[in-house]
């Protein structure tokens, strides 16, 4: 198994382009051996580690990693932008019901008792290792997900033209690169892992614009359209727009911006609604959501985008979307 142990080190480093953050959190938190975190075996160890460690040790640890990303000073007592309260959240907001809602599989059944299982895009299979996966009972499209990470989907348009070696090779990365700790993101630290393959969604255009709206204590604030993607490629094209669909600049970049203004979506009202109910109780969390053959379905929960380390274009932009972030005071989850 330590043979392979590279190429499963350098997928969460190149595929979630963190490789410095990875080796430096790795190195500062633990002290062990960068192979030996990855191994599941090991995995576990860097938890318990992870949780014997003070208050004051961890602050220093993510504050040296956010200067290493960023090139700046981490403020935890005054965060004032996005970047830096996505850090305090990590650190003062960290509650236990973030796991299941980040999991992709466990939140299922919390969407069904909250808004109902019509918004689920329908699950054709879910599996602990990809040699269970039965290809053969599945349609000609679906699409194949790690539950326990971001940006770990294969999306089959044709199953006839599956080179099926390689794919099971890549599941099996995924589900062997423990998600989160490049980054320090705990609510991902202890997800089950497991693939799951869901329904093949699409408009009817051949698009599948994702709408991911900010949400701050169950109240929508920032609509982060995305669409034209190209998963292969990692491109596609962005716009941010307040909740009364008035284009703003107010969130970090991904990709290239749309040139032209998106005309407002006629289910608009029911996104923000959604939303709402689903955001209630949190201090800030993003909710993915899609418009397939008329109806709404959910995407996913998202509690730090890009980890705090977004590339923003401007520090004003960043100030005002962490303005919207409260902190301090209890919190309810």
């Amino acid at each position: 198994m330590r043979k392979n142990l590279s190429k499963v080190i350098s997928f969460e480093a190149e595929r979630f382009g963190y490789g410095y953050v990875f080796w430096h959190i790795i190195k500062k938190l633990t002290g062990s051996s960068h192979a030996d975190i990855m191994m599941r075996k090991y995995h576990l160890s860097f938890l318990d580690k992870l949780s014997r460690f003070s208050h004051d040790e961890l602050v220093r640890c993510l504050s040296e990693l956010y200067n290493v990303v960023t090139g700046d000073t981490l403020n935890l007592s005054n965060p004032e932008n996005y970047n830096q309260k996505i850090q305090w959240l990590k650190v003062y907001d960290n509650l236990e019901i973030k796991t299941p809602l980040s999991d992709k599989y466990q939140v299922r059944e919390w969407i069904t008792r909250k808004i109902g299982s019509e918004y689920l895009v329908p699950l054709l299979g879910v599996w602990d290792c990809p040699e269970e996966i039965d290809f053969d009972a599945l349609p000609s499209r679906f699409c194949l997900k790690a539950n326990h990470g971001s940006g770990m989907n294969i999306v089959v348009r044709d199953k006839s033209s599956l080179d099926i070696k390689p794919l099971l090779w890549t599941l099996r990365q995924w589900l062997a690169a423990p998600y989160g700790i490049g980054g320090y993101e705990p609510q991902y630290f202890r997800i089950p892992r497991k693939i799951i393959a869901e329904e093949y969604i699409e408009q009817p255009d051949g698009d599948l614009a994702d709408y991911k709206i900010h949400c701050f204590d169950g109240r929508p604030g920032i609509i982060q359209v995305i669409g034209s993607r190209d998963l292969k490629a990692h491109t596609a094209l962005e716009a941010f727009y307040s909740p009364d669909w008035v284009r703003n600049d107010l969130m970090y970049h991904t990709y290239e911006q749309y040139p032209d203004e998106l005309a407002r979506p006629v289910f608009l009202d029911e996104m923000l609604n959604v939303a709402g109910i689903l955001s209630e109780g949190f201090r800030y969390v993003r909710v993915d959501l899609y418009h397939v053959n008329g109806s709404i379905k959910f995407g996913e929960m998202t509690f730090t985008p890009a980890c705090g380390f977004g590339k923003w274009q401007s520090e004003d932009s960043n100030r005002t979307a962490g303005n919207m972030i409260r902190i301090g005071g209890s919190h309810e989850g």
